[in-house]
């Protein structure tokens, strides 16, 4: 007999099982499935490789999909690089120091170019998945920041809404006949019919063995994951490491999107443990850079919205009630995430303290509550000023919107201040000497010395955030050269520079490699963005394309039995992408003259998960999901370097990868 809440959860089940049949449609900002997969994608990634046969089982109503949503295959593609798209030359890839080669010897030639002229649109979509490899090309994609956390391992992705528009019936003619004389039902025109219902429970009935059931049970009863799991590999590794670096307490940034910052002050601190100017108990105020970051944000949306009412209340203004909402919504509101661009403006303009200096707190560890207040604070600063410049709009000039925006950053300042403290003007910092010893005592002598942030950040850590440099793996984008995000700056520049946007240079996957290891051996950990939403156990640790054996669990059939994406295709499709920042600190090569094996990742989720904190990234998970590194400009070849002073190609953010 079930209990009442069993009862329940029977039936929140039976919901979330249908509503992930539900038919494709238009789909909100952030809406995604149970697997973080939005459910208009799989009716995409279907007709973008040709496979028809998904049709019937999404029950797609055809005409509300707009020719915008298909993927233009009759136009030139650009090739992939990396694993799955590096030619002979690319593995010949010159070591550390050496010029890197071109583009062109780098790419591979996609399949899409030696179409010649298009083929009809139907003949395209009805081509067979053993004859379609497509290697996509870039598309416009929704704004991610890397802002991961212990509540979710799921990336945060955003999508915008497919746009609904009448296609024409003739184009899917051919998918349709060829479904017709396979025996296929054809897709319903009002979505999933009782009737293919019934035929899947008849057929789960009769074809699912004991076997497949048991495993069913197992994955239900224990979790996906956990039955998953492939022995094997995890039998197979060791906690070795040929090439590491000095480690200090692990971090835990807890229920905060806070790893970029996290990241960035772990690369820092263990090259100092390499150098031995610190102890290994030291650890910097990530909640220092966390209250700047949402500072700065604040006053980036105050400004935008206060312009935005000055426009929209002004005699003979063309903008829209509409646009004008548009313009004042908090859809892009204050948020945790962001990437190495906004910690080194950071760090350069506000300096660096230790955790002593301003330590963590509740709002810090779990920043739902203060987001939101945030958030409300900016609301009612925008509405203030909406009304006051509705009731007086001659009035509402420059001089008032100044006034508007010292207001709402005063507010601002005083619910961060509230939630995270205030941050130090001036602190004290003692560094422990060499313990010596004098008779029977012990002596350790001990210097005392007054810093402000960015004295500690320049004489005492020697940080020089403009020394490093983002390498990016974008498959879409040519190697070699550097692509800056439009609009992207957490903060306005200072006099004379470039705005800080997101900016990196395209490199290839064997390139990227070879660069971590110099660093290390260098004395420089690595700082890195990946994608840790799939192949990793975060119990272990343990990251590999093969810890999970899923293929076993759902029992496909030879014909069900989908093929594995390219690195390029999961990053087109969207199933892929950078959504968290970690740091590099070591790496195993068994063999001097071998490939290496796995790299040593300090995490910042505590030392709950992992080998205490530490995680191990195999070399093909590397070649995988990671998709961005940071390292020192000395170690880039002479080539490289010419390329970060030529111009850079703008693209939007949601453009990166």
């Amino acid at each position: 007999m079930m209990r009442p809440k069993d009862k329940a959860a029977v039936g929140v089940s039976f919901l979330i099982f249908f509503s992930m049949l539900a038919p494709c449609g238009p789909v909100l900002a952030g809406e995604m499935s149970d697997g973080g997969a939005p459910a208009d994608i799989g009716a995409k990634a279907a007709l973008a490789a040709g496979l028809p046969a998904a049709l019937p089982l999404l029950g797609t109503n055809l005409s509300n999909l707009s020719p915008a949503a298909l993927p233009d295959l009759s136009q030139d593609i650009p090739a992939a690089s990396g694993a799955a798209g590096e030619t002979p030359a690319a593995s010949r890839e010159s070591e550390i120091g050496a010029p890197a080669p071109t583009a062109a010897a780098r790419t591979a030639p996609s399949i899409e170019a030696d179409f010649g002229k298009a083929p009809e649109p139907s003949a395209l979509l009805v081509k067979s998945a053993a004859e379609e490899q497509t290697s996509f090309p870039a598309q416009p994609r929704a704004s991610m920041r890397l802002a991961d956390s212990n509540r979710s391992l799921s990336a945060r992705r955003q999508l915008t809404r497919m746009a609904a528009a009448n296609l024409r019936a003739d184009l899917f003619d051919g998918v349709l006949a060829a479904h017709a004389s396979a025996g296929a039902p054809e897709p319903s025109e009002r979505g999933i019919s009782p009737e293919w219902i019934d035929r899947m429970r008849r057929k789960d009935a009769v074809e699912t063995s004991s076997e497949e059931k048991r495993l069913r049970d197992a994955s239900q009863r224990l979790g996906f994951s956990q039955v998953a799991l492939n022995r094997e590999v995890i039998d197979a590794h060791t906690n070795h490491y040929t090439v590491e670096l000095p480690a200090g307490a692990i971090t835990n940034q807890k229920n905060s999107g806070r790893c970029w910052i996290f990241a960035g002050l772990n690369m820092i601190r263990s090259t100092l443990f390499a150098e031995k100017r610190l102890p290994r108990n030291f650890l910097f105020s990530q909640n220092y850079i966390y209250f700047f970051s949402l500072l700065e944000q604040a006053n980036l949306r105050i400004g935008s919205a206060m312009q935005a009412v000055a426009e929209g209340v002004k005699e003979g203004a063309k903008i829209s009630t509409e646009e004008l909402r548009r313009q004042l919504s908090l859809a892009d509101k204050v948020e945790d995430g962001g990437w190495f661009e906004y910690f080194q403006f950071l760090a350069t303009k506000y300096g660096l303290v230790p955790e002593s200096a301003m330590p963590e707190t509740k709002s810090s560890q779990n920043s739902a509550v203060l987001l939101q207040e945030l958030s409300l604070s900016l609301a009612q600063s925008i509405n203030e000023a909406l009304a006051s410049a509705r009731r007086d709009p001659a009035g509402f000039d420059a001089k008032k919107i100044l006034e508007a925006r010292a207001l709402a950053l005063d507010r601002i300042w005083k619910v961060l201040a509230t939630h995270l403290g205030t941050p130090p003007e001036r602190f004290e910092f003692r560094e422990e000497g060499k313990p010596e010893k004098e008779g029977p005592a012990r002596k350790t002598p001990a210097k005392v010395a007054d810093y402000t942030p960015l004295e500690f950040a320049r004489n005492f850590v020697r940080f020089n955030p403009d020394d490093y440099v983002v390498l990016a793996n974008s498959p879409s984008k040519k190697n070699n050269q550097v692509y800056t995000v439009k609009d992207s700056a957490i903060g306005a520049p200072r006099p004379g520079r470039p705005a800080p946007n997101a900016r990196f240079l395209n490199v290839s996957l064997t390139r990227m490699e070879r660069l971590v290891a110099a660093s290390i051996s260098a004395g420089h950990p690595v700082w890195i963005a990946a994608d840790v939403d799939h192949d990793m156990d975060a119990d272990t640790g343990i990251m590999h394309p093969k810890i999970y054996q899923k293929g076993a669990l759902y029992g496909f059939t030879k014909a069900e039995k989908p093929k594995e994406l390219t690195r390029t295709q999961a990053t087109y499709l969207m199933v892929r992408s950078p959504d968290h920042a970690m740091a590099i600190t070591g790496y195993d090569r068994p063999e001097s003259r071998g490939p290496i094996v796995k790299f040593k990742v300090e995490n910042s989720w505590g030392s709950r998960f992992g080998s205490r904190g530490i995680f191990h990234m195999y070399r093909e998970w590397f070649r995988e999901n990671l998709y961005e590194i940071v390292v020192h400009k000395r170690l880039l070849s002479p080539a490289e370097k010419k390329a970060l002073k030529a111009p850079a190609k703008e693209i939007g953010e949601g453009d990166m990868f």
